[in-house]
């Protein structure tokens, strides 16, 4: 009988161990949590009122000094855009090449440099996703009409490695391929486009 309950008990213990790594295993990785200030580069891909188009974007943000720039080029140059924002200075300025004429839009701005990454404080764990034969952990919020995602490598949830936004006017995919952190970017990276000073 003593061998009985111990046969019992063994196996008792090891659906135990099995439950616990199984709550473990199903836990959720790390919250990703990426600098606010950065500079990089992406290959991106934008769909808007059914056209697709592929380019590239650079990136930089200072958010001591309340600065911020992306600047877009793609296969149809009429997406290309130069973004600034100088929240040090209280403006905004946009430039983008629509048929072939570039133009600059100045408009006044207030207040402090948005976080980039807020929306992570409400964003959930949707699990592994595959993008070009890599895995990431990916997590996603939907803040009003828009629908953020970010996917981060298992052992780097700082480094953003795949980065989507889904509105209602568009959808867009950007692959992280570079990102630097250590120092903030260049006060170069941040002055006002020729066009828009002239």
């Amino acid at each position: 009988f003593k061998h009985y309950l111990v046969r019992i008990m063994l196996r008792f213990t090891a659906l135990i161990v099995l439950v616990a790594v199984a709550i473990v295993c199903a836990q959720d990785p790390p919250k990703p949590n990426p600098a606010e200030t950065f500079r990089g580069a992406s290959v991106s891909e934008i769909t808007y009122n059914g056209k697709t188009v592929v380019g590239g974007t650079s990136f930089a943000k200072d958010e001591k000094k309340g600065m911020e720039v992306s600047r877009g080029r793609y296969d149809d140059r009429n997406f290309d855009y130069d973004i600034l924002f100088r929240y040090d200075q209280g403006s905004e300025y946009l430039v983008t090449d629509v048929n072939r004429t570039i133009s600059c839009k100045k408009s006044a701005i207030t207040g402090t440099i948005p976080a980039t990454w807020a929306w992570l404080a409400q964003a959930k764990f949707v699990g592994k996703r595959h993008f070009r034969g890599e895995t990431v952990d990916f997590w996603g919020a939907t803040i009003g009409t828009t629908k953020h995602g970010l996917g981060v490598f298992e052992n780097d949830p700082t480094r953003p490695r795949i980065i989507a936004e889904e509105t209602p006017q568009f959808n867009a995919t950007s692959l992280i391929i570079e990102w630097e952190t250590t120092s903030p970017p260049p006060a170069e990276y941040f002055d006002v486009p020729k066009s828009c000073s002239s």
